[in-house]
């Protein structure tokens, strides 16, 4: 089977990356610091794929699970500035990959309720990347695929 998870990747990168909501859109998680200002950056890679359905013609449904971790800087423990910046990017990329679910590629459509296997989720927690804390928001963002491969 080939999965085309790059499409998925990019798809949701391009996306994000021209939202305005956050700075960058890296695909893959980052090894240095991203200097991004007041403003929370993303980074988004996979974390599966899988088949959902084979339809009589051969063709693959697939869900294409996506994990995209917002950063924010963190100075000190957690202040209410970086909490409320960081929810309030959270809900302004999710209302904007709700409002366009295919997000103009071959995503089928995002799979909120998980008929897939996976529900779409949001955990909060922070992480070190190099010597800089960041508070992180990761959504697990399922997408149904419609015809990434066929079996022949």
């Amino acid at each position: 089977m080939a999965f085309d998870v790059l499409a998925s990747l990019q798809a949701v990168q391009s996306h994000v990356k021209g939202s305005g909501h956050v700075t960058e859109c890296l695909i893959g998680e980052p090894t240095q610091p991203v200097d991004s200002g007041d403003r929370p950056f993303a980074a988004v890679w996979m974390t599966s794929a899988d088949v959902y359905q084979l339809t009589a013609g051969g063709q693959l449904r697939e869900s294409h699970v996506l994990l995209l971790r917002l950063h924010k800087t963190m100075f000190g423990d957690p202040t209410m500035e970086t909490e409320t910046e960081l929810a309030q990017a959270v809900q302004e990329v999710l209302a904007d990959i709700l409002a366009d679910q295919t997000l103009g590629s071959e995503i089928m459509s995002l799979d909120p309720g998980g008929i897939g296997g996976t529900s779409l989720s949001t955990r909060w927690g922070e992480v070190q990347v190099s010597s800089t804390m960041y508070r992180v928001a990761d959504i697990t963002l399922p997408f149904l695929v419609d015809g990434s491969a066929t079996l022949s």
